[in-house]
């Protein structure tokens, strides 16, 4: 089974894991919700995930490493390793809101070159290889060719908005708060948005899957600066990422130094 094949099914699998998890509270189960540290809030249904990811994807390239949210680090052999987050948005879940999903990535020798993110809630899967396109269930997606600021729609972090951490760009961009990293990057590589962004800090497991999907559809991912992500295992935490259709890049990157 190639790589690409695997991180699909795993994901798909772990996806499924999370609606059981949904059902089981509907039904007044329990989704054992703690704090991992301050203000990072970790389920059953996060770890469950992870152990259906590792149990899958370990071995399928040899000597890789892994790298999660959720467990102890595996050093990558061969400059491979998985890098993975079992369930972004789990403040979502833990809302009963939209916007969780399983990201899962391969990177090697620095760059992610498999991406997968699948959403429990609609079921929908996105998934991309290097140099092989972008799809949602098989069939190709594209990001948007928006190129006017005032008429996109840029999705933002409900958490950053509820904090006023985006309060210095009031009427500056057409913002709409909505659900978990990974989703937010999927919704523009599909183009049901134009762009997003945050300033606060990530980690490479929050973009990595989204990057491939993105660049695949034709879009563009990087700091706020504009320089190129990094995705070394030693260093898996940033500070700010914007991701866009592609013709809003540069606008957007100009607006977000303009406004502070």
């Amino acid at each position: 089974m190639g790589e690409h094949s695997a991180a699909r099914l795993a994901a798909e699998e772990a996806a499924l894991l999370a609606a059981d998890a949904i059902r089981s509270v509907a039904r007044g189960g329990n989704l054992g919700a703690r704090l991992k540290e301050a203000d990072q809030p970790v389920t059953l249904a996060d770890l469950e995930a992870e152990r259906v990811l590792r149990a899958r994807l370990e071995g399928v390239v040899p000597e890789a490493g892994w790298l999660s949210e959720e467990s102890a680090p595996v050093p990558p052999g061969r400059g491979a390793y998985w890098l993975v987050d079992p369930l972004d948005g789990t403040r979502e879940l833990l809302a009963g809101l939209p916007g969780y999903t399983v990201s899962v990535a391969l990177v090697v020798r620095g760059e992610p070159v498999v991406g997968v993110i699948a959403d429990p809630v609609t079921g929908r899967i996105w998934s991309a290889e290097r140099g092989a396109g972008a799809t949602c269930h098989g069939r190709p997606v594209r990001a948007s060719r928006t190129s006017d600021l005032a008429g996109s729609r840029i999705v933002v972090s409900r958490t950053e908005a509820s904090k006023g951490e985006l309060a210095a760009f009031d009427g500056r961009l057409p913002l709409v708060p909505v659900g978990g990293m990974a989703s937010k990057i999927a919704a523009v590589a599909n183009g049901s948005a134009d762009a997003t962004f945050t300033l606060g800090t990530r980690h490479t497991w929050d973009v990595a899957a989204g990057v491939v999907i993105l660049e695949e559809a034709g879009g563009i991912a990087t700091l706020p600066c504009g320089s190129h992500i990094g995705f070394d295992p030693e260093a898996p935490s940033f500070r700010g990422f914007v991701a866009s259709n592609g013709p809003l890049h540069g606008p957007l990157l100009r607006a977000l130094r303009s406004a502070g």
